[in-house]
């Protein structure tokens, strides 16, 4: 019947700019030393979504994961990405199984993310994370991004502030 299922993150019900601010908060650090280690940031979110709407109208919920790298500390005017940033959507194993019934196997979408960030600039980051699974006939679909770099961004804060990073 259905081969795949595509899906659109932002025409669900809850829209993501209610996701919560992101992990990624790094300390503004004094001049000088060599360049601050990397280390993982990561957030999870869970928002009740329509997966087909106007089609399916299947009601269900989603846990979203956001995972990037990035310095542990930068300086004023250092410029900082993102980098790795990906994102992981895991569906329901009850819908993972409903969709298996009616001849899914494959699910594809995007989501259209603003990453926005205080004491660094740009202020806003508008990102597109392409995302595929194949599903199977029991347990959770998780649906992944490939790892993208978000940003330049130049740090604008002072010694002792963050600069932190939220996902809408």
């Amino acid at each position: 019947m259905f081969g795949s299922a595509r899906f659109r993150p932002l025409g669900w019900v809850v829209a993501l700019a209610t996701l919560a601010a992101m992990a990624a908060t790094m300390a503004l650090a004094a001049p000088g030393g060599a360049a601050a280690p990397e280390k993982l940031y990561a957030t999870q979110y869970t928002a009740t979504c329509e997966i087909g709407p106007g089609v399916l109208n299947l009601r269900t919920t989603a846990t979203f994961e956001f995972n990037t790298d990035a310095p542990e500390s930068v300086q004023k005017g250092e410029q900082l990405s993102l980098r790795e940033f990906r994102l992981a959507l895991a569906l329901p194993s009850g819908l993972t199984e409903t969709m298996f019934s009616f001849g899914v196997r494959t699910i594809k979408g995007s989501v259209h993310l603003t990453i926005s960030a205080q004491n660094a600039e740009p202020s806003t980051y508008k990102l597109t994370l392409p995302l595929k699974a194949s599903v199977g006939g029991s347990g959770e679909t998780v649906l992944a991004s490939e790892p993208t770099a978000a940003g330049p961004f130049t740090v604008t804060g002072a010694t002792g502030e963050q600069a932190t990073f939220g996902v809408e």
